[in-house]
């Protein structure tokens, strides 16, 4: 460690009164901390961005009216407020997320740099923040600013002799890890580690686990005295260097990187041979505050499923980026939707998303509505954060993502048309199989076999996929509104609009109450009804029928679709019915999940709906941003947090309290119920706009920041 920073560790831990915290350089809070193998954060940009949490406050609608940031080479210039790098100066703005680095020379790679900021409320000014300093990258500008993975030492959480020299251990839950042992042995032996997700009927990890459950054995040679040994875990043709399975495009999975090495999905480790006298394992994820947020209430099994959900979301983050999960460990578009809406619910961390999908737009997957959901990805980026680099860099690539040349006269989309090299070339497509891969009709593991009871019928113009072409429509709107783009926002809503009314007016069927799966089916599946609904969609005075209908065929859907089933029903008014389908105990339910033994979010419902189904697929993982997003009711309405929309369903949960992370502070909801009322309390971060429904109230209250009790 160098003397600079030495005394930037130093001056950090004092503690500062009044002044900013939760400070970001390029959306890195992180800096400074090594991680694995002594690998740090990287920003990655010339130009990056700060942002900040404004100074705790007791008082009401605190909002800043100034700040001025600095940012120097070396800390002990800043103590004196000079720097050599930039001084923004005092700036009378009240924004406080995504500042732009406004130095006249961008900055130099391989540099450790150093700020601080200092605000000004209209309470006057705050004192200077700590010291917080970031390491730039050896090249700039070629990727996003992110974190290395992290390695964490974990011990089981019980063990047991289970024959003459074997041990069985538990770690608790199941982890992308390498094993770890210390081990004393009179002479050279031979050593047998077994490593599996799955216990059998007799209680001894299961080897024949099916589908795609993993169990793992390995031989080690131990040489006599006393040793670490690290098992080798080999690569895994399916998922790794050798992989005969690339994704539609071409593109192989998403490999390990050297200074980690390969990883294996364990709960349980079988030790034989020798007993060791330390038993460990290295587990692999991206770095995850474990603080950052909370939820319980006085319904455990609700309480059970967020925890499962919010884990779910820290393992699978093995790869560093959003992957399917381990038996491909390719990124999907629609896997990587959920895990960014959940990943922001439970951390404050975004860098993770935002380079997947820089990476998902350069190797694009099927089927056609997969594609369709990049502009959504993109918008959240945006409307979380604040920063607008992601959309302005891709802007025409995200505006080709919805498809707008596969548009009829009606303004419905077909999965059968001339896929066009001019088309290829704006959606950066270089697969093998353009009409396969763009306008192949719906996934059938989506509305197929993945624990459905639904059957779907497969047409040409189809409800889904035109229920998304409208959503990232809508999405592209508000990007273009936001990037200033008045022109080309209009015209982004006006073909959502003519499609929503054609949606409505060529497939909704009034005798059903529902929308047909597409033009020439007289079939209503679930799913052509839950999207509309979900997507605001379905006009104002037909919502009862169309949520009337989607409650009468239950959970008859993917854990996938589950996601926008729920969106949909909170945002029906259908709050006590979506949770109960959060907290059912059926076989179709994520209490079903845990049930069968698994303590990572699965493919599918169970393993009878998907034989071949892995153990850590995150896209299972909804209630961990349902909750936060739609039974809290916690959304932002301006990019970057400025506003909140606050619109608590919690049904017939008696009480409960929930904390959510965003870019300028925590939001916390506790509730209690008193002869059949409800009583809130909500407290919300300075710099910070609220709207407020209460239940049963037709008008909100608008507030600033603070904590109030309704």
């Amino acid at each position: 460690m160098t003397l600079s920073t030495l005394l930037v560790s130093i001056v950090a831990a004092i503690a500062y009164v009044n002044a900013p915290t939760g400070m970001m350089c390029d959306m890195i809070e992180r800096n400074g901390v090594e991680y694995a193998k002594g690998y740090g954060a990287t920003v990655c940009s010339s130009r990056p961005t700060f942002s900040w949490e404004l100074p705790a406050s007791d008082k009401r609608g605190v909002k800043q009216v100034a700040y001025r940031i600095l940012v120097s080479t070396d800390p002990s210039i800043l103590y004196s407020n000079h720097t050599d790098v930039w001084d923004s100066g005092k700036v009378m703005s009240d924004q406080s997320v995504a500042v732009p680095f406004g130095g006249n020379t961008p900055l130099e790679p391989k540099t450790t740099y150093y700020w601080r900021v200092k605000v000004w409320t209209q309470s006057g000014p705050s004192e200077w923040s700590e010291f917080r300093f970031f390491r730039t990258a050896a090249k700039l500008d070629v990727d996003y600013s992110h974190y290395p993975l992290e390695l964490t030492s974990q011990r089981p959480v019980s063990t047991k002799k289970i024959a003459r020299n074997r041990y069985l251990c538990d770690f608790g839950k199941d982890a992308f890890a390498q094993p770890l042992l210390l081990l004393k042995s009179k002479k050279d032996a031979k050593l047998t580690v077994r490593l599996g997700e799955k216990l059998d009927s007799i209680g001894f990890i299961d080897q024949y686990p099916g589908g795609t459950i993993r169990f793992g054995q390995y031989y080690v040679k131990v040489s006599r005295g006393r040793s670490y040994l690290a098992v080798n875990i080999p690569h895994d043709a399916r998922n790794a260097k050798n992989a005969d399975k690339p994704n539609p495009a071409g593109d192989p999975p998403i490999l390990m990187p050297d200074y980690i090495g390969e990883v294996f999905p364990f709960r349980y480790m079988d030790i034989e041979g020798i007993k060791p006298e330390n038993i460990e394992r290295q587990v692999v994820n991206y770095p995850f505050n474990d603080n950052a947020s909370s939820f319980s209430c006085s319904d455990k099994v609700l309480k059970d499923v967020w925890d499962f959900c919010k884990y779910s979301i820290k393992a699978t983050s093995f790869t560093g980026l959003y992957v399917d999960g381990d038996r491909e460990r390719i990124p999907y578009e629609a896997d990587a939707l959920i895990n960014q809406l959940c990943h922001y619910s439970v951390d404050k961390e975004f860098t993770m998303a935002r380079r997947t999908a820089d990476f998902l737009l350069d190797h694009s997957t099927w089927p056609t509505e997969w594609q369709l959901q990049m502009p959504l990805m993109a918008w959240n980026d945006l409307l979380y954060t604040g920063d607008m680099r992601f959309c302005e860099e891709h802007y025409d690539l995200l505006a080709a993502k919805c498809l707008t040349d596969l548009r009829n006269a009606d303004g419905l989309i077909s999965t059968v048309g001339t896929v066009t090299p001019e088309l290829c070339a704006k959606l950066n497509y270089k697969g093998p199989d353009p009409i396969h891969d763009i306008v192949d009709w719906p996934r059938v593991g989506a509305f197929g076999p993945f624990g459905e009871d639904d059957s779907y019928d497969m047409v040409a113009v189809n409800t889904v996929v035109n229920a998304w072409h409208y959503r990232s429509l809508t999405a592209m709107s508000h990007i273009a509104s936001a990037l200033g783009k008045d022109d080309d926002a209009a015209r982004f809503s006006a073909l959502a609009q003519q499609t929503a009314g054609s949606i409505n007016s060529l497939l909704y069927d009034a005798a059903a109450g529902a929308y047909r799966d597409g033009i020439g089916s007289e079939h209503h599946a679930l799913h052509a009804s839950l999207f509309p609904l979900a997507f605001g969609i379905v006009p104002e005075e037909l919502v009862g029928q169309v949520a009337g209908f989607v409650k009468g065929k239950g959970m008859a859907c993917s854990v996938y679709a589950a996601q926008f089933l729920l969106e949909g029903l909170f945002d029906a008014g259908e709050d006590e019915y979506a949770i109960s389908l959060m907290t059912s105990k059926s076989d179709r339910s994520w209490y079903n999940m845990m049930r069968e033994g698994s303590t990572i979010t699965m493919e599918a419902w169970g393993q009878k709906y998907k034989p071949n189904q892995d153990w850590n697929h995150a896209w299972g993982a909804a209630p961990a941003n349902i909750v936060a997003r739609k039974m809290l009711g916690i959304e932002p309405i301006e990019p970057g947090f400025g506003a909140v929309r606050i619109k608590p369903q919690v049904g017939k949960v008696k009480s409960g309290t929930g904390i959510v992370p965003t870019i300028r502070g925590q939001i916390k909801i506790e509730w209690s119920t008193t002869l059949g009322r409800k009583h809130f309390t909500i407290s919300i971060p300075a710099g910070m706009d609220a709207e407020i429904w209460l239940p049963g109230k037709s008008e909100p209250v608008r507030t600033g920041s603070g904590t109030y009790s309704f």
